[in-house]
Formats: C-alpha cells, sequence, structure tokens
C-alpha cells in the first residue's frame, strides 16, 4: 500500500478526477522513486485508488487537507507490519507525498 500524493489543489474551486488524480500520482511516485507504468484506477470516490505494478497500491487524496489523515494511516499500516499482523503493508518510502496537479 502506498499513500502516493496528497494533491495540494484547492477542493472548492478546481474538480478532482480521474485526470488529475493521475497526474498528481505520477508527480508523486517521481518523488519517491517509482514509475506509474500502466496504473489502472480501481475507483475514485473520496480518494482515487490505482493498482499499479508488483502488487502495489496507491491512493490519491483530492486535497492536501487531508494529509493528517493519511499519516495516521500510513503509521498505523507500519505498526500493524511491526507487530506481525497480516494487513496491507505500506511501501518503504516516504509517504505521504505532497503533488500538486496542474490546474
Amino acid at each position: 500500500m502506498a499513500e502516493a500524493a496528497t494533491s495540494q489543489r484547492d477542493p472548492n474551486t478546481e474538480p478532482f478526477g480521474e485526470s488529475s488524480a493521475r497526474e498528481a500520482l505520477g508527480l508523486a511516485v517521481r518523488q519517491v522513486g517509482l514509475s506509474a507504468g500502466s496504473s489502472e484506477l480501481i475507483r475514485i470516490g473520496s480518494n482515487a485508488v490505482f493498482r499499479m505494478a508488483d502488487d502495489v497500491i496507491a491512493r490519491v487524496a483530492p486535497s492536501s487537507a487531508l494529509v493528517d489523515n493519511a499519516e495516521k494511516q500510513i503509521a498505523v499500516a507500519r505498526w500493524l507490519a511491526s507487530v506481525g499482523y497480516p494487513a496491507a503493508r505500506a511501501l518503504d518510502v516516504q509517504q505521504p507525498v505532497s503533488a500538486a496537479a496542474a490546474s
């Protein structure tokens, strides 16, 4: 699991859709040395969720206002891994990543 990106766009003025989510995903994965490759959009709702290569799931939040929530989710995923609990594993990269899609 990767909390790949938190867009810095203004959720009150800019639409959050597949195009802006893909753009933020591309910017975010490059920051941590990964490639979006042929990522597949799984769903878009409160977050955009993408399936990437090597069994990696990336979530893109529509606003940087949600960064605190993303940080908590990554911390919990890493804690669960540290105690051996069978749950999704956070990638060993800096997360969450801020990546602003162009307006």
